[in-house]
């Protein structure tokens, strides 16, 4: 009985969005994208798939009442109906093909390639016919789902074993791993990116200081999410935003706040050890080897569990330095550094593997029950490179889209970006609207910087700067007609 409230509940909600939505349309699919995870009703509908069908609905009234673009936004570039025309051809191929042989998962190559989609389809429909008026509340409901994902990956540290935690009868919270605290190292990450917002959007010192203990609590919980490249990001925004903002002082402060961090690691075995696992791992590749010979064992049983078991090692294990060591190197993350560079092979052998793949990439390929049980590591490399799931963006791209993708990303991102980041690259955030550009600046280069190493297609990073860019060019529009 229950279940069939929840179904026409949502079989109801698009109807009474479409009536009710308006300017607020977009809310639905810039917020459902922060609470992650996915609803089961019998089948998987994952919670950013919600909130883009709400959002597209919302806007089919206003694409019936006013067809108009916003004054003072420029006609949208060709890069992004070019990329959308691309990967939707690639997608009829793909599907085409899974078809035609009969094979199963014709479904998860839909939905692969609506994870690269959602965000251009979003960006394209915003540009044309999206209002600012409503970021309050799209922002105080992002914050409460991101707060909600946050609060499913701390009870996640209680339980002992589920690649998904369980927040009510439908609601999950994903996870890729057997790590079961994974999920923190996006979710804290994205809260922050939202409470830096709430802290220029508020101007009292009680709220303020409220909004920078939860900043650094995230700062922590991303730690705990156990991963380097995380790590590197959280290191990496409070400096962007000193260097933006020309606070040297705080910039010194953080600098030196880091080092201290990174020393007691160093220098105190038994401190670094006394840390939860998740943050071991997270700062392993800044700590050196304390016990070469404890260390190999960790090696030989981190090796014998495979990636599968999440390349973690045990409670006290020992490291070295090295984001990313090659094979054989000591560490309690070796068998992960093993993983991650049999996924860039793959890739780059997938890629380069003829003129037409270097060009346009290969179609995707659909999940398989076979795939659910592979019989050694590099089956397993096999599968995660069918899937497009290489944890690198650059090779997300390249491999599955070839060069032709990589290079209408590229401009789609540009082409946001330039408007954007001019402004807040030499006046820094002068006003409150100016911290969602520089959120979105943030995004970008971390994006960018990080791309080899971690990531998937760039719908965020599109969100975030068809946001600040129509934000930009709606402000400037004002100024120019001057006051009414």
């Amino acid at each position: 009985m229950l279940t069939i409230a929840v179904l026409l509940g949502i079989v109801a909600s698009p109807v009474l969005w479409t009536v009710r939505g308006r300017a607020a349309w977009w809310v639905p699919a810039f917020a459902f994208g922060f609470l992650g995870g996915y609803v089961d009703v019998g089948f998987k509908i994952y919670t950013h798939e919600i909130g883009m069908a709400l959002s597209l609905v919302g806007a089919a009234w206003l694409i019936a009442d006013r067809p108009r673009r916003p004054e003072g936004r420029p006609p949208l570039d060709w890069s992004v109906y070019l990329l959308i025309a691309f990967m939707l051809a690639h997608m009829a191929v793909a599907c085409g093909g899974n078809l035609a042989g009969r094979l199963p998962g014709t479904g998860s190559i839909v939905r692969l390639y609506v994870n690269g989609l959602w965000g251009l389809a979003f960006a394209a429909a915003f540009w044309r016919y999206g209002d600012l008026r409503p970021f309050r509340v799209a922002l105080a409901w992002a914050t409460a789902f991101a707060a909600v994902r946050v609060a499913l990956g701390v009870y996640a540290l209680s339980i002992p074993v589920p690649d998904e935690v369980r927040g009510s009868r439908w609601l999950y919270a994903a996870s890729p791993h057997a790590i079961n605290f994974i999920d923190l190292r996006a979710s804290a990450p994205a809260l922050m990116m939202l409470l830096t917002i709430w802290f220029y959007q508020r101007s009292g010192r009680f709220a303020r200081m409220v909004i920078l203990v939860a900043y650094a609590a995230a700062i922590w919980l991303t730690l705990l999410g156990a991963s380097r490249v995380a790590t590197l990001t959280v290191f990496a925004i409070p400096c962007l935003w000193a260097l933006l903002q020309r606070r040297w002082a705080g910039l010194l402060g953080y600098a030196v706040a880091v080092a201290t961090l990174l020393a007691a690691v160093n220098l105190s075995p038994a401190f670094f050890r006394g840390l939860p696992e998740g943050a071991r791992r997270s700062l392993s590749p800044f700590v050196r080897v304390y016990n070469p010979d404890e260390t190999r064992a960790t090696l030989a049983a981190s090796t014998a569990s495979g990636p599968a078991a999440g390349g973690s090692a045990a409670a006290g294990a020992t490291v070295d330095s090295g984001l990313f060591g090659r094979r054989g190197k000591r560490s309690e993350t070796a068998s992960s550094n093993d993983w991650h560079l049999q996924l860039m092979e793959a890739g780059w052998r997938r890629w380069t593997a003829s003129p037409v793949t270097f060009i346009i990439g290969r179609p995707l390929e659909g999940w398989r029950p076979e795939y659910a049980q592979p019989s050694s590591v590099a089956e397993m490399v096999e599968v995660a490179a069918r899937l497009a799931s290489y944890e690198s963006a650059f090779l997300t791209i390249a491999a599955s889209l070839g060069l032709t993708g990589l290079l209408l990303f590229a401009r789609v991102l540009w082409w946001f970006g330039r408007p954007i980041a001019g402004d807040i690259v030499r006046f820094g955030i002068r006003h409150p609207d100016d911290a969602l550009v520089f959120v979105a600046v943030q995004s970008a280069v971390i994006y960018t910087g990080l791309c080899w190493i971690a990531g998937g297609f760039p719908s965020v990073q599109i969100v975030m700067g068809s946001l600040a860019a129509a934000l930009v060019c709606d402000r400037h529009s004002r100024a120019e007609r001057g006051p009414a």
